[in-house]
């Protein structure tokens, strides 16, 4: 389902936790038990954003009622450049994981940033 080892871990561990839901572009993970888990509650985009700002609406639409947002690009070795000259401006943070490809957060208290790694994702936070 995934093309990042770390997503795959994760979707592994979740099992009987969280629910995945494949799309053609985007695989949805949601944590019923706890709808503000940003880990649990995430979309997961298949191919590089081509129009980042349709993605952050598309999270919008599979979790209305979301008090985060929390996009996870399954791209190794995406450029995280691009991606945050778009979202920066609207309110998003931009850093990195040991996860999969980039990660785009938006909104509650909780803004940790990872540890840079060229291999892995790229992560985006901001307020709602």
């Amino acid at each position: 389902m995934f093309r990042s080892l770390a997503l795959a871990s994760d979707a592994l561990v979740m099992q009987g936790q969280s629910v995945f839901e494949a799309y053609e572009d985007r695989v949805v993970m949601q944590t019923p038990d706890e709808p503000d888990y940003r880990h649990g509650n995430l979309v997961i985009m298949k191919h590089p954003p081509g129009d980042a700002l349709a993605q952050v609406s598309q999270f919008q639409t599979d979790f209305p009622d979301a008090t985060h947002r929390t996009i996870i690009w399954d791209v190794p070795g995406l450029d995280p450049a691009p991606l945050a000259a778009v979202l920066i401006p609207h309110g998003y943070e931009l850093g990195t994981s040991d996860t999969p490809p980039s990660i785009l957060r938006y909104g509650t208290p909780d803004r940790r940033m990872a540890l840079s790694c060229a291999r892995w994702p790229v992560r985006l936070t901001g307020p709602l």
